[in-house]
């Protein structure tokens, strides 16, 4: 399994004011929402295993979002967004990711575990417990809704 999530946070009853600029930038991303403590976050996620195994689209655009999501922090240079690459072999999983704001990477990690736990403070303002977010499961990338 292979997928790219861009997380966002995102106020209560203004949830979907930037879904048409996102569907634009990531159009082969699936959009949901989701609560970390008691932040709503935009969850933005390609399954690049997925669309690999298809053949119907080229590398190049399977791994652009993490070019275009300095194209969104540029336009929006009060918000924080991460960007978090994860590979998963069986059980176990490996994640690379950063936190950008306003075209820049503010904090970058990778690794096997805790990465996503670190990265997700910055956005977040409760704590990150370390548990498997459920963003990360497979039945949350296999429920479109």
């Amino acid at each position: 399994m292979e997928v790219t999530y861009i997380m966002i946070p995102v106020v209560e009853g203004q949830e979907k004011i930037f879904n048409e600029e996102l569907e634009r930038l990531f159009p082969l991303a699936v959009l949901k929402y989701l609560y970390v403590g008691s932040q709503l976050l935009l969850i933005l996620y390609i399954n690049v295993g997925h669309y690999f195994k298809m053949g119907k689209h080229k590398e190049e655009e399977l791994y652009s979002a993490e070019d275009d999501i300095f194209v969104f922090t540029r336009k929006k240079p009060y918000l924080k967004c991460v960007f978090l690459h994860m590979i998963c072999a069986g059980s176990n999983c490996y994640f690379e990711g950063f936190v950008a704001r306003n075209k820049s990477k503010l904090a970058e990690d990778c690794g096997t575990s805790g990465v996503y736990q670190r990265l997700l403070r910055e956005i977040v303002s409760e704590d990150v417990q370390d548990q498997i977010l459920y963003a990360f499961s497979r039945s949350f990338l296999s429920n479109p809704l």
